[in-house]
C-alpha cells in the first residue's frame, strides 16, 4: 500500500513536471519579428566612445530621426501587429489543446506574407542611419556601431524560418 501511494505520488509529480515543460509557449512579438528597434542615443555615444561634439550632435540627430520613423512604422502597423500577436496566442493554444504543431502552419504563412513589406521599410531606414553613421564615425567606431546594432535586434525566431 505504501509503495503504491509513493508510486502514484511520483507519477503525479513527474506528469506535472513534464506538462510544465511541454507547455512552455515561445515568445512572439510581431513588432520584433518585423525588426522594429529603437536606440538610446546616450548609450550609443558612450558605447562608441565618441568625444567630438559635432559627431555627437550628428549621431543624436540621426538616431532621433530613425527612432521617430520606427515609432511611426509601429503606429502605422499597430493593428496588424496586434492581430498577429492575438492569432499567435490562439493558434498556440489550439495546437497545444490538439497536440498538433501543424496547426501553426497557417499562422507561419500569414507572418511570411505580412512581415516582409514592413521589414523592408525598416531595412531602408536602417540603411539611411548606417550611411550617416559611416560618414561621421571612424572605421573602428563604425564597426562597433554595426556590432552594437546587431546585438540590439531580437534574434530571429526559428518558427519564422530563420
Amino acid at each position: 500500500m505504501k509503495n503504491s501511494i509513493k508510486f502514484i505520488l511520483m507519477l503525479v509529480v513527474l506528469s506535472s513536471a513534464l506538462t510544465t515543460v511541454a507547455l512552455q509557449i515561445p515568445d512572439f512579438d510581431a513588432e520584433e519579428v518585423a525588426g522594429i528597434v529603437t536606440y538610446d542615443t546616450e548609450k550609443v555615444i558612450k558605447k562608441l566612445k565618441v568625444e567630438d561634439g559635432q559627431v555627437k550632435q550628428s549621431i543624436a540627430k540621426s538616431i532621433g530621426e530613425y527612432n521617430m520613423e520606427m515609432y511611426q512604422l509601429s503606429d502605422a502597423h499597430a493593428a496588424t501587429f496586434q492581430e498577429l500577436n492575438a492569432d499567435f496566442e490562439r493558434q498556440v493554444q489550439a495546437a497545444i489543446r490538439n497536440r498538433d504543431r501543424s496547426m501553426m502552419d497557417g499562422f507561419k504563412a500569414k507572418v511570411r506574407e505580412t512581415i516582409p513589406p514592413i521589414k523592408k521599410e525598416v531595412i531602408a531606414y536602417e540603411n539611411e542611419l548606417n550611411e550617416v553613421m559611416q560618414s561621421v564615425l571612424d572605421k573602428k567606431q563604425f564597426e562597433k556601431w554595426l556590432k552594437y546594432q546587431k546585438n540590439q535586434k531580437p534574434s530571429s525566431t526559428t518558427m519564422m524560418g530563420g
